[in-house]
């Protein structure tokens, strides 16, 4: 394997460890803002945003997958291309 491919491999790892910890944390803000106690018009917008919040975090989360996944590519196409 090419040190370029290694890197590559690498580099997709990271962003999926990344992508995952965005989607943790979503969960977790979203998790934290359900538990909160108290009641009123404020809170529900609260719980609202941080719903949305958690949403947004799924969304860049699954770019990043996908950015890993095209590395992931990019570094089996230069495993295969022969050495020069």
């Amino acid at each position: 394997m090419s040190a370029d491919a290694a890197t590559l491999k690498l580099l997709a790892k990271r962003l999926d460890e990344r992508a995952d910890d965005l989607i943790y944390v979503g969960r977790k803000l979203s998790s934290n803002a359900e538990s909160v106690s108290w009641t009123c018009a404020k809170a529900d917008r609260y719980r609202a945003a941080m719903r949305a919040r958690e949403q947004e975090f799924r969304k860049v989360a699954a770019q990043l997958h996908e950015m890993a996944l095209h590395l992931q590519r990019l570094a089996a196409r230069a495993e295969a291309a022969p050495a020069s």
